[in-house]
């Protein structure tokens, strides 16, 4: 008998975390990610703004964003409830080191106030904006979403069945 307690606790216990990994992942819903689709935005950076220059989507794999910047800009995307669904932060190192050999008259480090880059980061339907804000909490840039056109009945080389059911049809 003293053994049937041990017992019908693990039991408990197991039931209990099966029943709240389940109730979580069907609250998680509205923010899951498309699956191995993602958006490349192109980004130009010039003395300090931050311009788009592209916005793709495509299927692919995002980075591992465990260890980030905690200074910097950081990419907010927002569900049309101004809700964030997803972020992360991100540097734009805009010094140039030169490693000159013997030369200790030239100086070792310039800034470059243009670059292009690019950012890859999750897919979300539910996604209407992309924000990108600088380490005082300034809006850089917003992105609307909605520029892809999904429904404009035309299936477009970045959308499929499942980006934008309405436009390619199976």
């Amino acid at each position: 008998m003293r053994f049937l307690l041990p017992i019908i606790i693990v039991v408990f216990i197991g039931i209990l975390i099966i029943s709240l990994s389940f109730f979580y992942f069907q609250d998680s819903d509205k923010n899951i990610s498309s699956n191995n689709f993602i958006y490349i935005v192109d980004l130009i950076y010039d003395s300090g703004e931050i311009n788009l220059n592209e916005l793709f989507i495509k299927e692919g794999f995002t980075p591992d964003r465990k260890i980030q910047p905690t200074l910097g800009y950081n990419l907010q995307i927002i569900s049309s409830y101004e809700e964030v669904i997803y972020s992360f932060n991100f540097m734009i190192d805009s010094n140039i080191v030169y490693d000159v050999f013997g030369e200790e008259s030239i100086n070792p480090t310039s800034t470059n106030d243009y670059q292009e880059f690019s950012l890859v980061f999750p897919y979300f339907s539910n996604a209407d904006f992309i924000r990108v804000y600088d380490s005082n909490n300034n809006l850089k840039l917003e992105i609307d979403t909605k520029i892809l056109n999904c429904g404009d009945g035309t299936c477009q080389n970045y959308e499929d069945e499942f980006i934008c059911p309405q436009d390619c049809l199976l």
